[in-house]
């Protein structure tokens, strides 16, 4: 059973035991990312979460990968663009030292300029081998250009960040403070145990205060916000944003519609333009948490002769939708978004995950034992009354990028700004 408690250094841990598996995972979760760094510093929290590897308190890289191997697990990282998470797998046996190796990000130290000169370089090759990308479409739907700046950061940037920079971004966001600590899997009673005060011991670091972003105009959406970009290729590709209001939605309801309308091969609105349009990739879908504030992205690709026809049957079926889900729509969907919750109880990563993010991150508690009792307790009438709320113009953003020799620009618009949903 899940458990959530504010430890006395303002550390937050998060445990939910299964004894009938035979791993561990434990997470750290820290509530920083490249939205909240600027122009001068972009990159410096990916570059934190490198730095870790090069050295983990005492522990160097070397001893580092011979402890995670002697385990049997790796420690993965990752930067995003709202949080930095580390994460630990193993066999049941090894919790206890475990958790001792994935305790030491908590402690108080510092890297040398050496250090962080020699790991800066690791991230340069990074980019230039790999590349690295803004998210201009977030930036243009939530009106904030700090989706612009790459996770990575620019070899520009990279440059000016000193070793003070690092140490004391190191401090304030990497601390207890800002922390959730998350333990799923099997463990046993003794582990835990002395696994709070463990925790407790270490140096309580700034509560930061919480970060929300909405944008200004969100749920009051006008047709300016309809973005037109010009191509070059022989098909268009259609990028549409509903707000979500979580104050007010339900989060389980919302993913049974979402589920119902828009996700999967058998959802209403990708059966209906993969039979009708033919489209290759098919739709692309997925429900964004910026905290209480949230979006229901929809996207496709489709030819260029196919896309004033593909907008029209999106829109057509978006208002059949509206006037009431049906029994068969309902049914398949509210099983995929309560009971099959069950199924990561049964892989401690994806729940490790899915609590540091929902708990944490963005502030919307996880509960599996919620989500699948409220199978039998959520109408389809409730369903139909999301969707009202949800699926209306004052809410909607839309970018359509086409190459204009195909495509009628004025045709596109006025289409879009007579829209009725």
């Amino acid at each position: 059973m899940k458990e959530k408690e504010n430890l006395k250094n303002n550390l937050v841990l998060i445990t939910d035991v299964n004894r009938s598996i035979s791993t561990v995972c434990f997470g750290l979760y820290f509530n920083v990312g490249s939205l909240i760094e600027s122009k001068k510093n972009n990159g410096i929290t990916h570059l934190t979460e490198h730095m870790f590897f090069r050295r983990l308190n005492h522990i160097h890289n070397k001893e580092l990968y011979y402890r995670m191997e002697s385990l049997g697990g790796q420690i993965r990282g990752c930067t995003m663009r709202q949080y930095t998470c580390f994460e630990l797998t193993v066999l049941s046996e090894f919790a206890q030292p475990a958790f001792e190796l994935m305790s030491e990000f908590l402690k108080d130290f510092e890297w040398t300029d050496d250090e962080i000169k020699a790991e800066k370089q690791i991230v340069l090759n990074e980019i230039a081998e790999v590349g690295n990308r803004t998210d201009e479409l977030s930036a243009a739907q939530m009106g904030y250009d700090a989706f612009l700046l790459p996770v990575k950061g620019t070899p520009g940037s990279l440059k000016r960040i000193k070793a003070k920079d690092i140490n004391e971004w190191k401090a304030q966001y990497f601390s207890c403070g800002n922390c959730c600590f998350v333990i799923t899997g099997n463990i046993s009673d003794a582990v835990l145990f002395d696994i709070r005060p463990s925790l407790e011991s270490y140096k309580a670091g700034p509560t930061l205060p919480e970060i929300q972003m909405i944008p200004s105009t969100a749920f009051i959406r006008s047709s300016a916000e309809y973005l037109y970009d010009d191509g070059d290729e022989n098909y268009a590709d259609v990028f549409i944003y509903f707000d979500l209001d979580f104050q007010v939605l339900d989060w389980t309801q919302v993913m049974i519609m979402f589920d119902a309308f828009c996700n999967g091969d058998g959802s209403k609105l990708s059966f209906a333009m993969k039979d009708e349009l033919g489209l290759v990739y098919g739709i692309d879908s997925e429900v964004i948490e910026y905290g209480r504030y949230g979006s229901l992205k929809i996207s496709w690709s489709v030819a260029d002769n196919k896309l004033i026809k593909s907008l029209e049957l999106f829109f057509n079926l978006l208002k059949e939708f509206k006037s009431g889900v049906t029994e068969e729509e309902f049914d398949s969907s509210v099983v995929f978004s309560t009971l099959n919750m069950q199924k990561y109880c049964d892989n401690p990563s994806d729940l490790n995950n899915m609590y540091g993010f929902y708990d944490f991150i963005v502030d919307l508690p996880l509960s599996i034992t919620d989500s699948v009792s409220k199978r039998n307790s959520i109408a389809r009438e409730s369903i139909d009354s999301v969707s009202r709320k949800v699926f209306k113009k004052e809410n909607m953003f839309v970018e359509v990028d086409f190459n204009k020799k195909h495509v009628d620009k004025k045709q596109l618009k006025a289409l879009l700004d007579g829209v009725e949903i």
